[in-house]
C-alpha cells in the first residue's frame, strides 16, 4: 500500500504518543518492505519526526518512511484545517495514494482516497467539560471539533476508536457502523530504567508515603478536588506521613492559581507539591516509587498514564466516571471525582490498608497485560488501512 498519513496535529499528549509508537514500530519491523508512508507535518515536527523513525530504523533496507513538511510553523489550526480538507485530497488523488491516515481526530470530508481517522480527544462529548471549566474559546474549539468529529465519522471510510467506551458513545449517537469501526487500545510498554538523576525522584526517595498524581493541570483533571480531598483527612495522612506529588505542566493559568490558593488555604504546603513537569522517560520511575497512584481526571479516552500506572505496579486510586472502569476494571480503589471527601476517603484506606494494596498491585500488573503491545497495536492500525483501501476497491 501506498499510505498519505496527516500528522499536521500539533504533538502534544496522548496524539504525539500514538504516532511516535506507530512511526517506531513500522521502521522497527519487516512491514515497510511491502509498503511506502508519507507523513506530512508541520515544519516545527519535521525533525522531531525524522528521530523517531531514526532511532528505531536500525539501518534497515526498508523503504524510509517520507516526511513532508506542508505547513509553516506557528501556523494557526484553521490554516491546518484549511490544508487537511482542501489540499491534502488533492494531493491524495494526484499521487496515487491507496488510503489516507488521520490519527489526529479530524479526516477530509470530500477526499475520493478512502480515509481512515483516530478517535483521541474525548474532550468534546465530556460533561465536565463546559464554557466555566475551560473559558469561552476554548469550549468554542471543542464545540467545533466535536462537529468535524461527528462528520469525520460519517464520511471516513473506516474509524479507529481508542475505547470501547468511546466508540459505544458514537454508536448510540448513529455517527458511526461497528462493520467499519474498529477499537484498538493504545499500547503498554515496559517502563524502563533512566540514567541520571531527577530532583523529584529524588525527594520523592525520602518521603515515607508519597502519593502520586500525574497529567497536564487541565480543570477537568481535577487537581484541585484532589488537593481538597487530601485536605478533608489532613490529620490522619499528614500522622500516617504521607506526602502529595502533583506532577505536570501548568497548561491552564487560572487552574494553576486555583490548585496553589487550595495548597495555602488548607496550610499543607509541607505535604503538597505542585513539582512541574518531567520528562516523558521519568513519568514510570516515579510511579515505581510512588507509594500510591491517583487519578482524578472527569474526561479521558484511553488515557496513556492510566496503562503505565498498572504497568508500574503501584497501587491505583482511581476516578470513577468515563472510560476509566474500562481500563482499569478490579485493578483500582474508585471513587467520585467531583466529591473531594471521597477522595480523602480513598486515600486513607489505601494508605492504611496494606493487603488492599497489595492486592491491588498485582491486579495492576495482571489488567496491564490485557492492552497490546505497541508492535501489535501497529499491525492491527495496518490491517484497517488495507480494510479500508479493499472496501473501496472491491465495493
Amino acid at each position: 500500500m501506498h499510505i498519505a498519513i496527516d500528522g499536521t496535529a500539533r504533538l502534544h499528549g496522548g496524539g504525539a504518543l500514538h504516532l511516535r509508537e506507530l512511526l517506531s514500530a513500522w521502521s522497527r519491523s519487516g512491514l515497510l518492505q511491502e509498503h511506502t508512508i508519507s507523513v506530512f507535518c508541520r515544519e516545527e515536527n519535521a525533525e522531531v519526526m525524522r528521530g523517531w523513525i531514526s532511532a528505531s530504523s536500525r539501518g534497515t533496507s526498508a523503504n524510509p518512511i517520507e516526511i513532508r513538511s506542508v505547513i509553516k510553523s506557528g501556523a494557526s489550526n484553521f490554516a491546518r484545517l484549511k490544508w487537511q480538507q482542501l489540499t491534502l485530497p488533492r494531493i491524495a488523488s494526484a499521487e496515487k495514494y491507496d488510503v489516507v491516515f488521520c490519527p489526529g481526530n479530524i479526516s477530509p470530508l470530500f477526499c475520493k482516497v478512502p480515509t481512515v481517522v483516530v478517535f483521541q480527544n474525548a474532550a468534546p462529548f465530556c460533561s465536565a467539560i463546559t464554557v466555566g471549566s475551560e473559558g469561552f474559546v476554548r469550549w468554542v474549539s471543542f464545540s467545533i471539533l466535536g462537529i468535524l468529529m461527528r462528520l469525520s465519522c460519517k464520511t471516513a471510510t473506516r474509524t479507529i476508536f481508542i475505547s470501547h467506551y468511546f466508540m459505544d458513545l458514537f454508536l448510540s449517537m448513529g455517527y458511526c457502523s461497528s462493520n467499519r469501526s474498529d477499537v484498538i487500545y493504545l499500547g503498554r510498554e515496559a517502563i524502563q530504567e533512566v540514567l541520571g538523576t531527577n530532583p523529584i525522584h529524588d525527594r520523592m526517595e525520602g518521603y515515607q508515603t508519597c502519593v502520586l498524581s500525574v497529567g497536564h493541570l487541565y480543570p477537568y483533571k481535577r487537581f484541585s478536588n484532589l488537593v481538597r480531598g487530601y485536605g478533608s483527612r489532613k490529620s490522619e495522612l499528614i500522622d500516617a506521613g504521607v506526602r502529595l506529588c502533583l506532577v505536570g505542566k501548568a497548561v491552564n493559568d487560572a487552574e494553576y492559581a486555583k490548585i496553589a490558593s487550595e495548597v495555602k488555604a488548607l496550610g499543607l504546603q509541607d505535604w503538597v507539591e505542585v513539582c512541574g513537569p518531567v520528562p516523558p522517560e521519568w513519568v514510570g520511575p516515579l510511579m515505581r516509587l510512588a507509594s500510591i497512584f491517583v487519578f482524578q481526571s472527569t474526561c479521558e479516552n484511553c488515557p496513556s498514564t492510566l496503562i503505565e500506572a498498572l504497568s508500574s505496579g503501584t497501587p491505583i486510586l482511581c476516578s470513577e466516571m468515563g472510560v476509566m472502569p474500562e481500563i482499569v476494571e478490579e485493578a483500582a480503589l474508585y471513587y467520585d471525582p467531583l466529591v473531594p471527601t471521597d477522595i480523602g476517603a480513598g486515600l486513607v484506606r489505601l494508605v492504611h490498608d496494606q493487603r488492599l494494596r497489595e492486592v491491588l498491585s498485582q491486579r495492576g500488573l495482571e489488567q496491564c497485560r490485557k492492552f497490546p503491545s505497541w508492535e501489535e497495536v501497529s499491525i492491527m492500525t495496518l490491517n484497517s488501512l488495507e480494510a479500508a483501501a479493499k472496501a473501496v476497491k472491491h465495493g
